[in-house]
């Protein structure tokens, strides 16, 4: 696979290029994972900046690139190093993904994997999110390849039409890792319906699901191979549970592409995810 690493050359950027290297010593002699580095300037250094001084900026840029990749156990099939010029990093990754033959983006996240902070993911994090041009996997800073589970890969699914492309995903991931994988739903036993007079309705949720019901959607969506697991209780906690039980080194979730209105009363379960999680997250868009 080849993937595209945004990198903000600062501590940020550690965990990335952690899973970067950790994703090349996992693959297995079939296959071969690729990364194209890429750091973003701010386009407005344009209208601050002799052109001199602009110059002088990009080439330390490019040169804390080559240093930050270069220790990197990942720099031996990095094939392609970035420094562009965008109205923000967000866009210019954006930029970026549309032109590259990639398949997914590998970025950082400001928090680290056991960290009390309010804020945990930055701006750029929850932009590409929100929007997800493509698979974005969101690292903790502080993950270090070594210290990635030995276990399955752990697609988590809804059972519904936003998780087939993450099964897809998933499935090529875990192959290309020679790693088992593991689909599991949570049967949440509730729902909670927004209102626009008070407080949101909380509901019994129907239907509710048994194990085989997993067992089908798995087999409907060609993971017919992959193990499967049925839990019950509140969404999130559960599949870090999973994940821990699995020693899982990445989780995989879809995209329901909720817009900005669907938020108001619907948390993103990828974005929580990739919030709060110990370990990598790769939310896959539905598309």
């Amino acid at each position: 696979m080849r993937w595209m690493l945004g990198l903000d050359l600062g501590a940020r950027s550690r965990g990335a290029l952690e899973l970067a290297g950790w994703l090349r010593s996992s693959t297995g002699s079939q296959a071969k994972q690729e990364f194209a580095a890429v750091h973003v300037l701010d386009e407005r250094l344009r209208r601050l900046l002799r052109s001199d001084q602009l110059k002088d900026v990009h080439a330390r840029a490019e040169r804390e690139l080559n240093e930050v990749v270069d220790a990197s156990p990942a720099a031996p099939d990095v094939t392609k190093r970035s420094i562009l010029s965008a109205s923000s990093p967000e866009h210019g990754l954006e930029e970026a993904l549309a032109t590259d033959a990639c398949d997914g983006i590998v970025i950082g996240r400001i928090a680290e994997a056991d960290e009390r902070r309010l804020v945990r993911l930055g701006s750029v994090a929850r932009t590409l999110l929100r929007r997800l041009p493509k698979p974005v996997i969101v690292v903790p800073p502080d993950i270090s390849g070594a210290a990635l589970g030995g276990g399955a890969i752990v697609l988590a699914t809804d059972l519904g039409a936003a998780s087939t492309a993450a099964a897809a995903f998933a499935l090529r991931l875990s192959t290309e890792l020679g790693r088992e994988l593991v689909v599991v739903h949570v049967d949440p036993g509730i729902a909670v319906v927004p209102t626009f007079w008070g407080e949101p309705a909380v509901v019994p949720s129907l239907p509710r699901r048994i194990p085989a019901d997993v067992d089908e959607w798995a087999a409907a969506v060609g993971l017919d191979r992959a193990r499967t697991r049925l839990a019950e209780g509140p969404l999130v906690e559960n599949i870090f549970d999973v994940a821990k039980l699995e020693h899982a080194p990445l989780i995989v979730c879809g995209s329901r592409g909720l817009d900005r209105f669907d938020r108001i009363f619907v948390s993103s379960t990828g974005v929580e995810l990739a919030r709060l999680a110990d370990r990598p997250v790769a939310v896959v868009p539905a598309h």
